[in-house]
């Protein structure tokens, strides 16, 4: 009986030692620990992506993991030879503790070019292409099971952009069916010729400096030659993929800062992009102008790439008629040459008194906010004179050359030829 009772109060002192030991034991660390708030024996999937295949192994082994599955795949870059191309997993996932890290080890092999691709079922991804050689990139395309399509070509001035790839379709990292066909757009180089720079010429009589109007829209260099008065003469067209520099003007004959009379036609080149249909190179339409004035009415026919011809006019007895185009000739709709004339007939209001009624039957315009070139002008086309310029000094830029006074007042009758004084902003 005693010694019954000696074994049963041991194993009470045992018991109790045991439930001591427990509560001293700390509740986990940094991989399998409560404290980061997960279940214990979870940790966090680690990167290896990049790394060497025997850093990647010690590394996942630290983090209470095993290595899985490792499958290679080829490369033509010795210097990836080894290295980590992607692991499952992905990094940053939380998983149990002896979980398996499958990985994808590169393996450097020299790649035959004329190896035919292999096909068979299943994806694959499209690699980036763009930017490389047009022979690497079929070698590309064929290490990653697919064909070249069709190759388009676009023209370029840049001479170390020849014979590379400029655009791809799919594009780059889309899946799709082994043996796939991508189209390739190469770069073709083309020698853009500029014009010879002037030896600085002396500024001849009658003549205005030509405005630098390259990088700008095509609309803002013709309001830059117009406000220097040139107009612009023949627009052709080049094809790009970049949709920034649509309708952006990339080279300009004559060129920037040489001098030309007033009035000469400055031809302009302007890239297009591919999704817009570009003018046809010769032929035109000819735009319906019949019912505009006169100035809209040249502004219409320049946009066409056409000119303004002769304009003769016709006398009316109805003031709302004044300064209107009567009739065009060729007519609207017609197929005309790029540069080509049209003739236009306008009304000129005369009262009611005919030719042989009193001499104060024109009436002046308004010129004021225009520049003086474009008061010149509008005043001729009224049968009107530019008299006395008056300058006056302005800080702001944008009012250089802007008339802000004019003498006779807008809509005051004048006889004809008469001189009408005109004050301007000068910067």
């Amino acid at each position: 009986m005693k010694n019954k009772r000696t074994f049963e109060k041991l194993m009470l002192l045992s018991a109790m030692g045991i439930l001591i030991l427990a509560s001293c034991v700390p509740a986990g660390n940094g991989h399998y620990g409560g404290g980061g708030g997960r279940p214990y024996g979870d940790t966090r999937v680690p990167q290896v992506t990049g790394r060497d295949l025997r850093d990647a192994r010690n590394i996942i082994r630290d983090y209470d993991l095993r290595v899985g599955d490792i499958d290679y795949v080829k490369t033509d870059r010795r210097h990836l030879d080894g290295t980590v191309e992607r692991q499952y997993p992905d990094s940053g996932r939380i998983v149990s503790a002896g979980t398996r890290v499958s990985l994808n080890v590169y393996r450097y092999e020299k790649y035959d070019h004329h190896e035919p691709p292999p096909h068979g079922g299943g994806r694959t991804e499209v690699p980036r292409v763009v930017g490389s050689r047009l022979d690497d990139a079929r070698a590309m395309l064929r290490r990653n099971d697919l064909q070249t399509g069709g190759v388009s070509h676009v023209q370029t001035n840049h001479r170390h952009l020849d014979g590379k790839v400029e655009s791809q379709d799919p594009g780059p990292g889309a899946r799709v069916a082994k043996g796939t066909s991508v189209r390739l757009s190469v770069y073709e180089f083309k020698e853009y010729h500029k014009p010879d720079k002037p030896h600085k010429p002396d500024k001849p009589q009658d003549a205005v400096r030509v405005p630098h109007v390259r990088n700008t829209s095509l609309q803002s260099a013709r309001r830059a030659l117009e406000n220097n008065r040139l107009r612009v003469g023949r627009v052709e067209y080049r094809a790009t993929k970049q949709p920034q520099l649509d309708d952006v003007v990339f080279g300009q004959t004559p060129s920037e800062k040489s001098y030309a009379q007033a009035g000469t036609a400055v031809d302009l080149q302007v890239y297009r992009y591919e999704k817009h249909a570009p003018p046809p190179a010769d032929m035109v339409t000819a735009p319906r102008v019949v019912g505009m004035d006169l100035e809209s009415a040249k502004q219409a026919i320049q946009r066409q790439r056409l000119q303004v011809g002769k304009v003769d006019f016709s006398d009316t007895n109805r003031r709302d008629l004044h300064n209107r185009v009567e009739s065009q000739s060729p007519g609207p709709g017609a197929r005309m040459k790029a540069g080509d004339r049209i003739r236009l007939k306008v009304y000129r209001y005369k009262g009611s008194h005919g030719h042989g009624g009193s001499q104060n039957d024109y009436v002046v315009p308004h010129v004021m906010g225009k520049r003086l070139d474009q008061a010149e002008r509008i005043l001729s086309s009224n049968g009107l004179n530019v008299g006395k310029v008056h300058k006056a000094r302005t800080a702001v830029k944008s009012q250089n050359r802007v008339i802000f006074k004019q003498d006779p007042a807008p809509g005051r009758k004048a006889s004809r030829n008469r001189s009408v004084d005109l004050w301007i902003y000068e910067f």
